[in-house]
């Protein structure tokens, strides 16, 4: 089982650059931002490929830096050359347009950007470019790994929670065969209630057939069969060693919330609903919970 939430930081001093890596759940993939770094623009294609090759679900983020302070990286050997040339294409551009030129070096930059005189194709080599692509593929593993440790922390939730509604289904099946007491109960306080005669009711077999109607409107015995059956499954599933879905323990999250529900409706009012509402925020807890599997 895998978390869709993970974060890690990679930082590659040899290539001087560094990457964060933030995933949240989401219904589907959705890459929902790739910041890079103006001379490594040219590789989003490839980066996102690579993306959407290691994650099925889920909303990436992923942000380049360059590592180290900004004077080593930004102006040394040839980028200063760069920028130098720059600077002066700037000033020259903004004493003809008749503008105030940059004053600090942010706004520098970015209107560097804005004019094109940043962009350079295949700004870094061949090499470099192979080594850039396989160090981003080792940090999306940490990634996957970061998930997986966090899956087996949901993974072991999510049981103590089963577990919960299995505990509670047992002692509503035990407390079952009291229902027709209760319902008989129930029946007789309404019956003085309403000062009718219960001897002549009984005699005309009129008692036994309203306590036998409120007890067939009141049996869980599918629901509970059918409950039963749902933990089985989603437990199965949720014990795979690989490939655990979080849509389909989801599905099975909502079918054991029908049931639960089904099991309310009948026996609201009764000593038995306090049960029923304690899976019920099992089940809510669940359902939480499979929204942030893979």
């Amino acid at each position: 089982m895998k978390s869709m939430t993970a974060f890690i930081e990679n930082i590659d001093a040899n290539l001087g650059y560094g990457v964060r890596v933030k995933t949240l759940n989401g219904r589907y993939l959705d890459i929902k931002n790739l910041y890079l770094p103006t001379e490594l623009q040219f590789l989003e294609k490839d980066l996102r490929n690579l993306v959407k090759s290691n994650f099925r679900r889920g909303t990436v983020d992923v942000s380049f830096f360059r590592s180290g302070s900004k004077e080593d990286v930004i102006f040394s050997g040839d980028n200063l050359k760069k920028f130098k040339k720059s600077y002066v294409q700037i000033q020259s551009f903004s004493k003809g347009v008749g503008v105030e030129p940059p004053r600090n070096l942010n706004q520098f930059i970015q209107l560097r950007s804005q004019l094109g005189l940043d962009k350079e194709k295949n700004s870094i080599s061949s090499e470099q470019k192979t080594a850039m692509l396989r160090w981003f593929e080792q940090s999306l593993v940490k990634v996957q790994e970061e998930r997986i440790r966090e899956g087996k922390s949901l993974k072991k939730h999510l049981m103590s929670l089963i577990k919960g509604i299995q505990d509670h289904l047992r002692d509503l099946v035990k407390e079952k065969e009291n229902l027709l007491k209760y319902k008989k109960d129930k029946l007789t306080k309404k019956l003085k209630s309403l000062k009718l005669d219960q001897g002549s009711l009984k005699d005309s077999g009129r008692y036994e057939q309203e306590v036998t109607i409120l007890v067939e409107k009141s049996d869980i015995t599918e629901e509970i069969i059918r409950l039963k059956e749902h933990l089985k499954h989603f437990k199965t599933l949720a014990q795979k060693k690989e490939n655990v879905e979080g849509a389909k323990l989801y599905f099975y999250t909502q079918e054991l919330l029908r049931e639960v529900n089904t099991m309310g409706s009948k026996l609201q009012g009764s000593e038995f609903t306090l049960l029923v509402v304690n899976m019920k925020s099992l089940i809510e807890q669940i359902r939480e919970q499979v929204q942030n599997v893979e």
